[in-house]
């Protein structure tokens, strides 16, 4: 937004803008007698505002009514500054010496000074029901800006910018275009030049008061054997060479197949990487992959024509929907044929835990070693030489400096010297060995860069020039895999300007189908259905896990509620969502013991949803911790201001609504979701401060697919133009927002504003049993409902009365349980 601003207003300059004041000087002193307000209005602040700041006409709102009164003008989109004109008669009797010290106390204006008293205490009363942070008072030749909203604080204790003549204005211009311009608003200088930051500090969170916080839940004897073992059969064996292509062949799920259980619109899903190039820009064409199709579709003309044009094929896809996966099925199993045919060398940037030096050496270095294990080809071996710089040889042969030489021993010296210097060019000599065994073997040399969106953004941009370099001059069929908002920064920035003209979309799997196969298969391992050498002897020892993973697989079949859950949280990240399932075999949080009983003694198990939701939430902590959670809490505050113990529920609920104006592709812009969220009492900073949490979080994503930076002072970062709820997103106002596991977490995180609540909530702060939980709970809900109650938010999208309403039905079970105990 800041960058849009920016450009928007950046055809006056300051020093223009100076100059236009002299001259409006020059015209109020001769005609500004017995202006009224009108006149002021017109002759003197249109004028002001739009040659003196930069404020174009179209930013002014004039005479918006608020609460049964009007602002004279109200600035932006969204609103940034209220100003309320009086008529030149109107005159302020500002404190000595303000034309010296333009900031002053704004109790100090008040005082014998009612009629800049009673224009200060109105403007400030309309920002306050507007959500709008700065505020100005002028009446022609006077003026006085302020920071109209303080979180936590009164804005009329604060100073105040006080200019007391049109002389004080010239002589402190500099300052006054600073504060006043929309450039100087963006950038809440107004705010800076006055308060210095304030000092105003947010209440606790009752973890302030715990003894240990993190504090990490150890997992008993059996909780870590499942762990360990969870590890060993569900992820680690993916990367088992020998059963590698019987777990393709029985776990493998097409990608694209839109999950039933996401709380998303099928558009929406399938949608996943539009909007990345806005309409105004060149961008290359795009097509979804369709792995149900026959092989013979897989490697398409469309892709066979990109690799004749010696141009990298394009994988774009976020990180965990399965782009590794769609090419490991590829060649072992779609087009296993002309994978036998060719020589793959897949190129892991993932799988090293460090990236020394430069990345070209490491792919070099990666090819070369490949090669040999692989494929049984030494590049530095004699005959391999010989034969690729044959042509070579021979012209030597006729050179003057092989003839000079005394004797055949002395000339086969120099040939083998000069092959020497040219096996040191490790890229060229790379270069010519591909080339040869692509015309002398005839074979299809095949290269795969893949994980590099595992890497900073640098490292990817290394890895598709390197693409762009083998597929341009080494006759290689090459595939590198990216992530969107890498591409697109790229392409924008100039680093990948030589983009392919066809770039392949890789969609998500159904998380749910994906994690079914992998039980499944882990099982027959449990089982000794599927025999392999690294796991021999171990059915001996996994009675309890193959237990754990048929009551995990009876579960998911049964209950809808545990694939949701599945298929939310994660945003379709499949590698996430792999680890979830793998962190929640043997978490400190799940009672693997009664489950591994109950299915010991009846054969069935049914793991009810609040396990899946408690481990998502707590991971291995005893207490929500935000850095490692899958969960955001929505009920943090950022300033000291309880009502934004709402703010991002009705960011996410307004953006999710009928009410809210989306685009094709499911995306409401930035500006809509501020002014929405302005007119009910936010500011800008604050509705920004949440956008940047809710992205970051994965609860929304935004057109660039940006993570905001983040330093002592918070996350930061221009606003994209436009934002869209995930499904990360919509399961949590849709199933956790109320629920028990989600408030019984979050009530440890969450600044509490009012004393005596707080004190109930830490009285028996370190117990976990159910009755101390539940009645911890029970006072969070109702400091919630009050604070709700009493913030006067009114809008049709969400109320939190409702939603209490709506998952109070989940607390029942508790009361019944908790009634049960205290009867036994």
């Amino acid at each position: 937004m800041k960058a849009e601003i920016s450009s928007r207003f950046s055809e006056k300059t300051e020093e223009e803008c100076y100059n236009n004041f002299i001259e409006l000087c020059k015209y109020y002193n001769e005609f500004h007698h017995d202006w009224n307000e009108a006149n002021t209005r017109h002759h003197f602040i249109n004028k002001f505002l739009n040659n003196c700041l930069g404020w174009p006409d179209d930013s002014f709102n004039l005479e918006e009514h608020i609460n049964g009164e009007y602002a004279d003008y109200i600035i932006g989109t969204p609103e940034k500054v209220i100003i309320e004109a009086k008529k030149e008669g109107v005159y302020f009797d500002l404190p000595p010496g303000s034309t010296e010290k333009p900031i002053q106390s704004i109790k100090t204006i008040f005082r014998g000074n009612d009629s800049a008293k009673k224009a200060i205490e109105q403007v400030q009363k309309y920002c306050s029901g507007k959500g709008v942070e700065y505020a100005v008072v002028c009446n022609g030749h006077q003026l006085i800006a302020f920071v109209a909203i303080k979180i936590g604080d009164s804005p009329l204790a604060g100073k105040a910018l006080v200019l007391n003549s049109l002389e004080a204005m010239k002589q402190h211009f500099g300052v006054l275009w600073q504060s006043l311009s929309p450039l100087g608003i963006s950038e809440g200088r107004l705010n800076r030049i006055l308060t210095n930051g304030s000092a105003t500090t947010l209440p606790p969170k009752p973890s302030s008061r715990l003894t240990s916080f993190p504090q990490i839940r150890y997992q008993s004897t059996l909780q870590a054997n499942l762990r360990d073992f969870s590890e060993l059969l569900i992820e680690d064996i993916v990367n088992t060479s020998d059963l590698e292509g019987q777990f393709y062949e029985e776990c493998y799920c097409d990608t694209g197949a839109l999950s039933r259980d996401a709380l998303l619109s099928k558009r929406i899903l399938s949608a996943r990487y539009a909007s990345l190039f806005p309409d105004t820009e060149e961008s290359p064409r795009m097509q979804s992959v369709d792995t149900r199709e026959s092989h013979e579709a897989i490697f398409s003309n469309d892709m066979l024509q990109e690799a004749l044009s010696r141009r990298p094929i394009v994988l774009i896809g976020d990180v965990g929907v399965g782009k590794t996966s769609f090419i490991k099925n590829l060649f072992l199993r779609k087009a296993s044929e002309e994978a036998r045919s060719s020589i793959l060398l897949f190129i892991d940037f993932g799988s090293q835990a460090t990236l020394s030096g430069d990345v070209k050496e490491f792919v070099l270095d990666e090819v070369e070693n490949q090669l040999f294990t692989q494929y049984n080809i030494d590049i530095q071996e004699e005959n391999i030489v010989n034969g690729i710089y044959n042509s070579e040889i021979k012209k030597f042969k006729q050179s003057i400096f092989y003839k000079s030489a005394d004797d055949d021993n002395g000339r086969d010296k120099l040939i083998i010297s000069m092959l020497v210097e040219k096996v040191k060019n490790k890229s060229q000599h790379l270069k010519k060995v591909i080339e040869h065994l692509a015309k002398a073997r005839r074979k299809q040399v095949v290269i795969v860069l893949d994980n590099a969106d595992q890497r900073r953004h640098e490292l990817q941009q290394d890895a598709f020039l390197i693409a762009q370099e083998f597929a341009n001059s080494w006759q290689a069929l090459v595939f590198i895999s990216l992530r969107p908002q890498t591409f697109f920064q790229s392409t924008r920035s100039g680093a990948l300007a030589a983009y392919p003209n066809k770039v392949f979309t890789i969609s998500p799997p159904r998380p749910e189908l994906v994690i079914e196969k992998r039980l499944q298969f882990a099982l027959r391992i449990c089982e000794g259905d599927i025999k392999h050498a690294s796991y021999a002897g171990l059915n001996i020892r996994v009675g309890s896990m193959a237990l754990f993973l048929r009551a995990l697989i009876i579960s998911m079949k049964s209950n809808k509620e545990i694939r949701e859950i599945l298929s939310n949280i994660t945003g379709g990240n499949i590698r996430e969502v792999v680890q979830f399932v793998k962190k929640f075999i043997g978490s400190p949080n799940v009672d693997a013991d009664k489950i591994i009983d109950i299915m010991t003694r009846e054969g069935e198990y049914f793991i009810p949803l609040h396990e899946f939701s408690k481990a998502a939430i707590l991971g291995d902590f005893a207490h929500y911790n935000p850095m490692s959670s899958l969960a955001s809490n929505l009920f943090d505050v950022h300033l000291p201001d309880e009502r934004e113990h709402f703010l991002s529920t009705m960011i996410l609920e307004y953006m999710n609504s009928e009410y809210s104006k989306k685009d094709a592709d499911g995306f409401v812009s930035t500006e809509s979701i501020e002014i929405e969220m302005q007119k009910n009492g936010f500011t800008i900073k604050q509705i920004e401060n949440k956008l940047r949490h809710l992205n970051n979080k994965k609860l929304i994503e935004s057109t660039l697919r940006v993570t905001f930076d983040e330093n002592v002072s918070g996350l930061f970062g221009d606003m994209p133009h436009a934002f869209r709820v995930t499904s990360v997103g919509s399961y949590h106002t849709l199933r956790w927002l109320a629920s028990f596991s989600y408030l019984d977490a979050m009530v440890f995180d969450t600044p509490i504003f009012r004393d005596s609540i707080f004190e109930e909530i830490i009285t028996k702060k370190e117990s976990f049993h159910i009755v101390d939980r539940f009645e911890r709970v029970l006072k969070f809900r109702s400091y919630l409902t009050e604070t709700w109650n009493k913030s006067g938010i009114n809008v049709p999208y969400f109320d939190w009365q409702t939603v209490v309403e709506r998952d109070e039905q989940a607390f029942a079970p508790i009361r019944r349980a908790i009634l049960k105990m205290s009867n036994s």
